[in-house]
C-alpha cells in the first residue's frame, strides 16, 4: 500500500488516534495489539516501522471494549513491556488499571463526549480536570450543560460523569508522552505534569491542540497538524497573529510564541489565557470594540464591480433575485475590505483576566469583506447551536448588530444591506437558513 493510499483512506484514524501525544512512544518501539480490528492495526503500523505482535513488545495497545476478561488477562501477563494503553468503557478500564501492581505511574483520562471523543482530560486535581474542560466549547446547548455540571461536580472529586469512556496509560518507569519532547523542542520549560488535549474534526484540516496542565506551569498551548490542508491553515494563524501583534489589537490576541515548520507536520505554540465569566452587556460592549479596531487594520475601498468578480459563478437559484438587485446598483459603489478573522464566533472568543481575548485565526484573510466577522458572530449560533432556519429572525439579528458596529466604527456610512447580500452570495451555500436570509434581505430591500 502507498503512503498516498495509506493517509487518505485513514484519515479518520488519526482523528481517533490523535491522543497519542500523550503516549510514552520512542521512535523504534515494537507494539502489540489486542482488540484493534485490521484497519487500525495497519495504521499504526504505518506510523511505527518495527510492529510485533509477540511478548516482546515494548508497548501494548487494548480496545477493552472489544475484548473477554480472558484475553485482556492475557495481555497483561508478561512483564517485557515498558508501557501500556488501555480504552474503553469507563469500569472495564478501571478494572485493568486495578491489574497493574508492577506499573510504576499509572494515569486515567477522560474521553469526552464518549460517543465521539473531542477532548481528553486527565483526571488528575480539580484544577487540572477544570483547565482541561475547558478545552471544550460544544455548541449544543444540552452539551454544555453537561459538560458545566461535569466541572461543577470534578471541583468536589465527583468525576463519575466524565468516566463513561476512559483512556488509561500505565508506565514501568517514569511518564514521558510524546508532547513532552514536542514542546521541549520549542520552549525552554519546567517539567511538563501533563497535558489536556481537544481533538479536531476528522477531516482534512484536523489539528491536535495540546494544553500542558495545569496551566500556572505555562500559559501557552500547542496545535499541531499533519495534512496538508490543517498545516496551511497553522501556517497562516501563525503569519496573521505575527501581524496582528504590531497593531492596535496586539493585547487581545495570542502572543506566538514558537513556529516548528516541517515537510509532514507543523506545530505552533501561542500564548493561553483562562477563560473568566463577565456580564453579556459587557461581552457585547467588548466585541463591537474589537470588530471596530479590526476595521483599521489593512483597510482599502475596492468597487462594486470589481468585488462581485469573487463571487461565485454558480450558486442555488434561490439567490439568483437577490444577485440581480445587487447588480441593478451601480457598479462603481464603493464596497470596503480589510482584515478579517475568518472564523469569528462566539466560541472563539473568550473573557480573561487581561479583558477580551480572540484566538483561533487559522481562517483569516489580510483583505476580506467588511462586516464579515460580525454578520458571522450573530449568524453561527443561530446555525450551529439552535439549528434555525428562520431567515428573517437571523436577518433582523444580524443586521441589528452590523448596524450598531457601523456607528462605532471607523467606517463611512455604509448600507448594511449591501454587504449582508454581497457576504451571502459569496457563501453561495446551500444551507436552509443562509436561503431564507437572502429571500427576507430581498423582501426588506424592495
Amino acid at each position: 500500500m502507498t503512503e498516498s493510499t495509506v493517509l487518505d483512506e485513514t484519515s479518520d484514524l488519526d482523528y481517533e488516534f490523535g491522543w497519542r501525544w500523550l503516549l510514552p512512544l520512542r521512535d523504534d518501539d515494537t507494539l502489540a495489539f489486542f482488540g484493534l480490528d485490521s484497519r487500525s492495526v495497519e495504521w499504526w503500523q504505518y506510523h511505527n516501522e518495527e510492529v510485533s505482535p509477540g511478548e516482546e513488545a515494548d508497548g501494548v495497545l487494548l480496545a477493552v471494549d472489544e475484548l473477554s476478561q480472558g484475553t485482556i488477562d492475557q495481555a497483561l501477563v508478561p512483564s517485557s513491556h515498558r508501557w501500556l494503553c488501555a480504552w474503553g468503557e469507563g469500569r472495564l478500564v478501571e478494572r485493568v488499571a486495578e491489574s497493574l501492581v508492577d506499573f510504576r505511574c499509572v494515569k486515567q483520562y477522560a474521553m469526552l463526549p464518549a460517543t465521539l471523543p473531542r477532548v481528553i482530560v486527565p483526571l488528575g486535581s480539580s484544577q487540572v480536570v477544570a483547565d482541561g474542560l475547558r478545552l471544550h466549547r460544544p455548541g449544543r446547548r444540552i452539551a454544555r450543560i453537561m459538560l458545566g455540571l461535569a466541572g461543577v461536580l470534578a471541583r468536589i472529586g465527583c468525576n463519575g460523569l466524565l468516566k463513561r469512556k476512559l483512556l488509561l496509560i500505565a508506565c514501568r518507569d517514569e511518564y514521558n508522552p510524546v508532547g513532552a519532547s514536542v514542546l521541549a523542542s520549542h520552549l525552554s520549560m519546567p517539567d511538563i505534569e501533563d497535558f489536556a488535549l481537544y481533538l479536531g474534526s476528522a477531516d482534512g484540516n484536523r489539528k491536535t491542540v495540546a494544553l500542558p496542565v495545569p496551566v500556572t506551569k505555562m500559559n501557552g498551548v500547542i496545535k499541531s497538524a499533519e495534512k496538508a490542508k490543517a498545516c496551511n491553515a497553522l501556517r497562516n494563524e501563525a503569519n496573521t497573529l505575527s501581524s496582528i501583534r504590531e497593531t492596535g489589537l496586539s493585547h487581545q490576541v495570542p502572543e506566538l510564541l514558537s513556529v516548528e515548520d516541517g515537510s509532514s507536520q507543523v506545530s505552533i505554540v501561542q500564548e493561553y489565557r483562562r477563560a473568566c465569566s463577565v456580564g453579556r452587556s459587557r461581552q457585547h460592549r467588548a466585541v463591537l470594540e474589537f470588530l471596530s479596531l479590526l476595521t483599521e487594520i489593512n483597510f482599502r475601498e475596492t468597487s462594486l464591480r470589481v468585488f462581485l468578480e469573487s463571487v461565485p459563478a454558480t450558486m442555488p437559484k434561490e439567490y439568483t433575485p437577490l444577485l440581480q438587485r445587487v447588480q441593478s446598483l451601480s457598479l462603481d459603489t464603493s464596497v470596503y475590505c480589510h482584515r478579517s478573522h475568518g472564523d469569528f464566533a462566539p466560541w472563539n472568543c473568550s473573557w480573561s483576566k487581561r479583558g477580551f481575548f480572540v484566538y483561533d485565526w487559522e481562517e483569516s484573510k489580510v483583505s476580506d469583506l467588511a462586516l464579515s466577522d460580525a454578520i458571522y458572530y450573530t449568524v453561527a449560533p443561530l446555525m450551529h447551536v439552535d439549528n434555525s432556519v428562520d431567515g428573517r429572525r437571523a436577518l433582523r439579528v444580524s443586521m441589528a448588530f452590523t448596524r450598531e458596529l457601523v456607528l462605532q466604527s471607523s467606517l463611512k456610512a455604509v448600507d448594511c444591506r449591501l454587504y449582508m447580500a454581497l457576504w451571502l452570495l459569496r457563501q453561495s451555500s446551500s444551507q436552509a437558513l443562509y436561503l431564507n436570509m437572502a429571500v427576507a434581505l430581498l423582501e426588506d430591500w424592495s
